[in-house]
């Protein structure tokens, strides 16, 4: 496909409509039914990503290993943009 061709959209599917509209629902809800301030689904998204920067800052160097966390919290969510628009997604 050429630089900057135009794509053609797929239309949706009714099942695919209802499940986006059923995840959606699912995702107000926990937004209601938590603690203020607290999304479920994003919240432990960034507490994954904190989490697995310290071991693998770690692996390179011990000392920086306490900054690992911020720097995954950082890196995985950017890396995961361009991946997927590298893909197109």
């Amino acid at each position: 496909m050429a630089h900057g061709a135009m794509v053609e959209w797929n239309p949706l599917l009714k099942r695919q409509l209802a499940a986006f509209f059923a995840g959606f629902g699912v995702f107000v809800l926990s937004t209601q039914l938590c603690e203020p301030g607290f999304i479920p689904v994003l919240d432990h998204a960034n507490l994954l990503f904190h989490e697995a920067g310290h071991p693998l800052v770690g692996l390179f160097s011990q000392r920086l290993e306490t900054y690992g966390g911020t720097l995954g919290q950082l890196t995985f969510p950017i890396i995961l943009v361009f991946s997927n628009y590298r893909k197109k997604i």
